[in-house]
C-alpha cells in the first residue's frame, strides 16, 4: 500500500513516498531533509527501511514497532544511520533529528526523550561510520 509520511525537518512541506507492506517499507519518493541550519540530506528513491526499531520487549510496555508518531522518523533515521556518515552527518545529528520528528508526529516529549535516550545508549553498532 503506498502512503504518504509528512516531514517536519524539510525547507517546505515535504513527505516521504512509501511502499508499506506492514513491517518495513521502500521509499517511492524521496525528499530533501534539513539535519540543520547549513545541511540537508536527500532520503533517496529506493531505500528500505524497517521502520523504527524498537525492541519487541518494549512493545508490552507502549512502544510498538509501528506508529504514525514514530514512522517518519524511523525511516529518515535508518537512512542517517546507513548513509548519512557519506554526507557528513554524525550519529549524535541522526538521534536528535529522530526525536524532533517524533515531537512533529505528536508523540509525548516523554515517550520521544525515552526512544532519544535508547539510541544514545545502544544503538552505536548500527551506525555505519565506514
Amino acid at each position: 500500500m503506498e502512503k504518504r509520511l509528512a516531514v517536519y525537518n524539510s525547507d517546505s512541506v515535504a513527505c516521504i513516498i512509501i511502499k508499506d507492506d506492514g513491517g518495513s517499507c521502500d521509499v517511492l519518493k524521496g525528499c530533501k531533509v534539513r539535519v540543520n541550519k547549513s545541511k540537508h540530506v536527500n532520503i533517496e528513491e529506493g531505500f528500505h527501511s524497517d521502520f523504527a526499531s524498537i525492541p519487541k520487549i518494549l512493545s508490552v510496555v507502549g512502544f510498538p514497532k509501528r506508529d504514525p508518531r514514530w514512522d517518519c522518523s524511523g525511516i529518515i533515521h535508518d537512512y542517517l544511520y546507513g548513509k548519512g556518515h557519506k554526507q557528513g552527518v554524525t550519529r549524535a545529528q541522526a538521534d536528535r533529528l529522530f526525536f524532533k520528528e517524533c515531537i512533529y508526529h505528536e508523540c509525548s516529549y516523554l515517550r520521544a526523550g525515552l526512544m532519544y535516550i535508547a539510541l544514545r545508549l545502544f544503538a552505536s553498532k548500527a551506525y555505519n561510520s565506514d
